[in-house]
């Protein structure tokens, strides 16, 4: 096989910030730092981050710009891994406010400190009002001369907004007493989940999620468990069970603040896929069969239950099978990271314009020495579900994601059509390299975490074992927000590639 090596004429020397790849993310809450300060959670975290992606996203950037956000991003990262989520969220929304100067988190700053929760965060249509309860997440640099006065209910779909007309203020003591003036508003609210967040200066600004069922999860999660014990499933729908029983699990009164699945998917909306779920599988279908659209399930391995997310295109059937990308999230990620984290779900819309099928499972539930058989399960799940071109299956790996598709293609090369790995890769001086399909590997110019100079040793070492491997340095970038500046470019390279070829 060929080999192709693109090296940057003048590789940028920087520290190395050591960070063990496979360190996972920490899910539990920490300890409030500072009397007055909540505690700040997982979904806490994920929805600062989405708030960040959408205005860097929208936000035009000069090479220095691009330089100081990235190693500010990059900055957080260490943050994250620190356990230090109030500082953490605390930067991620100053760097935010920073692309954003006119916006509402320019005009008032330190808003985004403060964070506007509905208790209980799963109520009973019609049952008793809830609570309106403000929390400080973090000391802002510049306090806010005051609060918003208004708190939006966004609902999915096309359903009209509630607007809670609030009066709000930050006490001494760090606490924020509030007095809601038309609570009763709340009794619009259909069954269904909804964003919460100020509305500033015209723009909303989301900061927690609510949801208004119209029976209690818990009781539809008990009833939903008598109809899978009930089952007698044939063999080949047992994975199908088992996801079911899977999804069946995120019903919760209170969901976990540390599980950013439960923060994503509301349950009145959970609870109605699941009846529909149940129902294909009493009359012995699969209810996962050709589903299109974004769904969260697991697959049964040897070792346990691999989470995933999967995304098939709305469009008509072209008659052809689909391209194939499984997409492997960085360590503190999880099969979410992709979906809707990385360019705030890039992958999505890249499938949208290119129709392909994406699978972006739990990427530690393929590493080790496991990793390979997990992978031949989930393919066989995949390939039982949708039409498959099984000449196009590609892997895509950010950070520990890279090293896990390194790691697979050396495993089971044969398989993929040619594999991208951002800002990390790995291989052994003894690795062999029959069937290792074509390898890009994209690192930032600025990263620190992946420095070039390591990701250069490790495609030089994959080179003279003759795999054919395209490599990449952006300018100005760094370690995460590399991906959505390298995935357009990768994703049409990758499609260009077929197995064997």
């Amino acid at each position: 096989m060929h080999s192709r090596i693109l090296v940057p004429a003048a590789a940028v020397a920087l520290a190395a910030v050591s960070l063990h790849a496979a360190r996972p993310f920490p899910r539990a809450q920490v300890a409030a730092p500072t009397a007055g300060i909540a505690v700040v959670t997982r979904s806490d975290l994920a929805v600062a981050y989405l708030r960040f992606q959408t205005a860097y996203r929208s936000a035009r950037l000069d090479d220095a710009e691009m330089v100081r956000v990235n190693r500010a991003f990059d900055a957080l990262t260490l943050l994250f891994f620190g356990r230090q989520f109030s500082q953490a969220v605390s930067q991620l929304d100053a760097l935010t406010a920073s692309l954003d100067p006119k916006g509402p988190l320019g005009v008032s700053p330190g808003v985004t400190a403060f964070c506007p929760r509905l208790e209980p965060p799963v109520a009973v249509r019609n049952s008793a009002v809830p609570t309106l309860r403000i929390d400080r997440l973090y000391e802002p640099a510049s306090p806010p001369a005051a609060l918003p006065t208004t708190v939006r209910l966004r609902p999915a779909g096309t359903a009209s907004p509630i607007d809670l007309r609030i009066q709000a203020e930050a006490r001494a003591d760090g606490q924020v007493s509030v007095t809601v003036r038309n609570l009763g508003a709340l009794k619009k609210a259909g069954p269904g989940r909804y964003d919460v967040g100020f509305l500033v200066g015209g723009r909303f600004l989301p900061a927690s999620a609510w949801s208004v069922v119209s029976a209690l999860p818990s009781v539809r999660k008990t009833a939903n468990a008598s109809r899978l014990a009930a089952l007698s499933p044939r063999p080949e729908l047992a994975q199908a069970a088992a996801a079911v029983a899977a999804r069946n699990e995120l019903l919760a009164d209170a969901p976990d603040p540390g599980d950013t699945t439960q923060l994503l998917i509301g349950p009145e909306e959970l609870a109605t896929a699941l009846d529909a779920e149940l129902a294909a599988l009493e009359k012995g279908r699969d209810p996962f069969m050709d589903r299109r659209g974004d769904y969260w399930r697991v697959v049964k391995t040897e070792t346990g239950r691999l989470p995933l997310r999967v995304y098939r295109p709305a469009g008509p059937p072209s008659g052809r099978p689909l391209p194939l990308a499984i997409v492997l999230h960085g360590a503190g990620g999880d099969e979410n990271m992709f979906m809707d984290a990385y360019g705030g779900g890039l992958i999505k819309r890249l499938a949208d314009e290119r129709g392909f099928l994406v699978a972006s499972p739990l990427t530690t539930g393929l590493t080790g020495p496991g990793g390979p058989a997990a992978l031949a399960v989930l393919l066989d799940v995949l390939r039982g579900t949708y039409s498959i071109d099984v000449d196009r299956v590609y892997l895509i790996g950010h950070s520990m994601g890279a090293s896990a598709a390194a790691g697979l293609v050396r495993a089971a090369g044969r398989t993929f059509a040619a594999a991208a790995c951002f800002n990390g890769f790995s291989w052994p001086a003894d690795a062999e390299s029959g069937g290792v399909p074509p390898i890009r590997v994209v690192g930032g110019a600025i990263d620190q975490l992946a420095p070039p100079a390591r990701l250069q040793t490790a495609v030089r070492a994959a080179v003279s074992a003759g795999v054919m491997v395209d490599y990449r340095s952006l300018p100005n970038q760094g370690h995460l927000l590399t991906v959505p500046a390298a995935l357009p470019d990768a994703v049409a390279w990758l499609l260009e590639q077929r197995r064997g070829r």
